[in-house]
């Protein structure tokens, strides 16, 4: 929880200087996975803040913003790497959000015919009244319905929280009267 809400701090204070960096973050994270001795060397505290920072300029320098480039330097001065993916996902919610755009994610058994996913997605975005991306996921773990979730809110449809909740009101129901 610490840890998210470090992210959204430094993804709030890139966003207020610069809100054209999604692009960025992609080019860093293609770098990383090409070359992921980079980012050992990035985490390690044997290699000096000037040789990290001079390893990432000759590496980055041509492919993106140097705002950019003293952003990373200022996350790494304060010991922050490992959060780069928490921070740019912070990031992408804020521009996500800025242009009117939420992200969603649907979590069923199995996938949704595409008319039902279709009328969901809009009985969705004129409810909340925002564009929203939906992110289908399967999982195991559901006998029937779905379970959405957008931000911090989480909209349960599941058959098992139904009977859950069919079950508490039929315990609390007192029958010697």
């Amino acid at each position: 929880m610490i840890r998210h809400g470090i992210a959204k701090r430094y993804a709030k204070a890139l966003y207020g200087l610069d809100r054209e960096r999604v692009k960025d973050f992609s080019t860093l994270f293609a770098f990383f996975q090409r070359e992921p001795k980079v980012l050992q060397l990035l985490r390690s505290p044997l290699v000096t803040e000037a040789e990290k920072e001079a390893l990432l300029t000759q590496a980055l320098k041509e492919r993106v913003a140097p705002i950019f480039l003293h952003f990373l330097f200022f996350v790494m001065k304060k010991k922050r790497i490992n959060s780069l993916k928490e921070i740019f996902v912070e990031y992408e919610l804020l521009v996500d959000a800025q242009a009117g755009m939420w992200e969603a994610e649907l979590i069923s058994r199995g996938p949704l015919p595409p008319s039902t996913r279709n009328e969901l997605l809009d009985k969705l975005e004129r409810s909340f009244n925002k564009k929203i991306a939906l992110r289908e996921e399967s999982s195991d773990d559901i006998v029937g319905g779905t379970l959405f979730i957008l931000g911090n809110q989480e909209i349960d449809w599941r058959v098992e929280t139904r009977l859950d909740k069919i079950k508490k009101h039929l315990l609390g129901i007192d029958v010697c009267r």
